[in-house]
């Protein structure tokens, strides 16, 4: 797999979140595209399935995208290093806590394990 350094892959994507509160590893799932200045795509976790939008800026390597569940969303925001994102979520006056994803053909998940 070809690595471009300021874009992520597109595709099949899987990775964790965790709750600020503890560090339970809540596993996730999901399909992203990086057209020029976005990202987008859709995904699923123990929550549910949910739609994905936002800006990502190649420069920075720094995203910044929404999860919208049918019930609420999620804001998110990641910086791309190492051919995966890690960041923090939050959702207004409820909760918050940080997250990993990589692409399913990588080997950031031996770097997790």
């Amino acid at each position: 797999m070809e690595v471009n350094e300021k874009r992520p892959t597109p595709g099949k994507w899987e990775g964790y979140y965790l709750y600020s509160s503890c560090n339970v590893q809540h596993q996730q799932y999901l399909t992203i595209y990086f057209p020029s200045g976005g990202i987008v795509g859709d995904g699923r976790d123990d929550v549910g399935k949910f739609l994905i939008s936002g800006e990502y800026d190649p420069e920075k390597r720094e995203a910044h995208w929404q999860k919208y569940y049918p019930t609420h969303r999620v804001h998110c925001r990641g910086f791309f290093e190492n051919d995966a994102i890690w960041g923090v979520w939050h959702i207004l006056n409820e909760g918050s806590g940080g997250f990993h994803i990589w692409p399913v053909d990588s080997n950031v998940r031996l770097l997790t394990d």
